[in-house]
């Protein structure tokens, strides 16, 4: 299962947070089975809740999802199977990042391989281009930052 914010359900130019009628937990979007909701940002003392944007022009192929002071939180629980890994495409053009995983608690500034959530994270390259990888059973994953490019959110079965 894999959401390239291509396509239906997504327009280009649309957009979710608070100027657009979001309150941190809505559903902004289902896709293949995944939940996708809008969530805070937070950055030391500072919460956000800015906007997500379906874009063109990231450095990623073809459109993707423009993330600034916002966290999207992909819940793949409604999945027809156990994900045992997520690997995910971003472009980071500034400003620190959120990550979490199963309900964790965040994991503030930049992208780097770790443990989240109990779950391994692999990230590679990130100048400005990377992916990550975990590897391990995920419920959920939250993630956004500031200046940041997400696309290829893909769930894999466990094997």
């Amino acid at each position: 299962m894999c959401i390239d914010f291509e396509d239906p359900p997504f327009t280009l130019g649309t957009q979710w947070g608070n100027a657009y009628g979001n309150s941190p937990g809505d559903v902004a979007f289902t896709d293949q089975g995944a939940t996708v909701s809008v969530e805070n940002f937070t950055l030391g003392a500072y919460t956000g809740f800015v906007n997500a944007q379906v874009q063109n022009g990231s450095g990623l192929a073809g459109q993707s999802m423009w993330i600034s002071n916002i966290n999207l939180k992909f819940d793949f629980t409604g999945l027809p199977f156990t994900v045992g890994r997520v690997t995910f495409d971003f472009a980071d053009l500034g400003g620190s990042e959120n990550i979490a995983v199963n309900g964790s608690g965040i994991v503030e500034g930049e992208l780097a391989s770790g443990t989240v959530g109990g779950v391994p994270l692999t990230v590679a390259g990130g100048a400005p281009v990377g992916d990550g990888t975990l590897v391990g059973t995920v419920r959920d994953l939250a993630i956004g930052g500031q200046e940041f490019y997400l696309d290829d959110v893909c769930a894999f079965e466990v094997p």
